[in-house]
C-alpha cells in the first residue's frame, strides 16, 4: 500500500499543479484584458465621459463655446492634424457627414473642426481642402489632453452638457464606423433622447 501511495501521490501533485497553472493562466489573461481596458479608458475618449467646455475663436467667424450648448443640441467635433495621413483619408467621410447635416435638415447639430496644429498650417490645410465647417484650435494645450486627442483623426459627438455620446478614434474610411456615427447622431437627436433630463 505505501508503494502504491508513493507512486500515485506525485501524479496527484502533478495534476493539482497543472490545474493551478491553468487557473493562474486564465486569471493572468483576464487581468491583462482588464489592464488594457483601464489603460484605454484613461487615454481614449469614451461614451459617458464629460469634457470641459471652452470658448474659442474659429479661423473665420464669431467665438464659439465647445462642450456646452442649448438643451437638445449636439456638437459634432472633427479633431485632426494637418500632418496626419489618416486625417486626410477621413476628409471625404467628414465632408459627406457635413453635407447630410446641413442646417435645414439638422439645425440642432453644430459641426466644428479642431486642429492640433499651429494657425498658419491650419489655415493652409482648410483652404487647400475647402473644409466647409468652422475650424478652431484648442486655446490651451491641456484641453487637447482632457479631450483625449492622443490619436487622430478623432470624431466626437457631444450632448449639450459636454458628455460624449459617440466617439471614434482613427480613420473613417469603412462604412461601419460611418453608419455608427450617423446612427448615434439620429438617436441622440430623437425626441425621447432630447426630452430626457
Amino acid at each position: 500500500m505505501p508503494d502504491r501511495l508513493a507512486r500515485v501521490l506525485p501524479l496527484v501533485a502533478l495534476g493539482v499543479a497543472a490545474a493551478l497553472l491553468l487557473v493562474l493562466a486564465l486569471q493572468n489573461r483576464t487581468l491583462r484584458a482588464q489592464a488594457e481596458k483601464l489603460c484605454e479608458r484613461a487615454t481614449e475618449p469614451y461614451v459617458g465621459l464629460v469634457v470641459p467646455s471652452f470658448h474659442a475663436l474659429p479661423l473665420a467667424g464669431d467665438s464659439v463655446t465647445i462642450g456646452e450648448a442649448a438643451p437638445g443640441e449636439l456638437q459634432l467635433l472633427f479633431v485632426f492634424s494637418t500632418r496626419s495621413g489618416e486625417c486626410l483619408e477621413t476628409l471625404p467621410a467628414w465632408t459627406t457627414i457635413v453635407s447630410e447635416l446641413n442646417p435645414a435638415s439638422a439645425p440642432e447639430v453644430a459641426v466644428y473642426g479642431i486642429s492640433l496644429d499651429p494657425e498658419p498650417e491650419t489655415r493652409r490645410y482648410v483652404a487647400e481642402h475647402s473644409l466647409r465647417f468652422p475650424v478652431l484650435r484648442f486655446p490651451q494645450r491641456k484641453l487637447a489632453r482632457l479631450y483625449r486627442t492622443g490619436r487622430v483623426p478623432l470624431t466626437l459627438v457631444l450632448d449639450h452638457e459636454g458628455e460624449i455620446v459617440h466617439s471614434h478614434s482613427g480613420a473613417l474610411t469603412e462604412p461601419a464606423p460611418l453608419d455608427s456615427l450617423i446612427s448615434a447622431l439620429r438617436q441622440a437627436r430623437s425626441p425621447t433622447a432630447v426630452g430626457e433630463e
